[in-house]
């Protein structure tokens, strides 16, 4: 491995069909749902950060972690990209969603994965 993934471990769960036919939306397909199954699929872990596979992050994520969510299950990671001119557009204009008042996506997430 390179030395900027020395730290980095790999470990891929079997998900099946779980979800198949389910409600899609927007292009929101199936596999999005797999993230609800978390809990079941990595016990070892009481907390962990959920990132779609088209993210970067430029910057430490330890803040994001250690993010207090309480009893909640899920906590959303703001949204950098709502402040860029054209995506403030296409949020008010095509989605209807005024980024001013908080934005997330739900590809980037603090998830619980204890029992509550």
């Amino acid at each position: 491995m390179s030395r900027w993934f020395r730290n980095c471990k790999l470990t891929f769960r079997q998900v099946d069909n779980e979800f198949l036919g389910t409600f899609e939306i927007r292009g929101i397909q199936e596999t999005a749902y797999c993230r609800l199954l978390d809990p079941e699929l990595i016990p070892e872990y009481d907390k962990i950060l959920y990132s779609d596979v088209d993210v970067i992050s430029r910057e430490d994520l330890s803040d994001y972690y250690f993010t207090e969510i309480g009893d909640n299950s899920f906590a959303g990671v703001e949204s950098g990209s709502a402040y860029q001119p054209g995506t403030q557009k296409c949020l008010l204009d095509v989605l209807g969603i005024d980024w001013h008042k908080g934005y997330f996506y739900s590809g980037d997430l603090v998830i619980n994965l204890e029992p509550v």
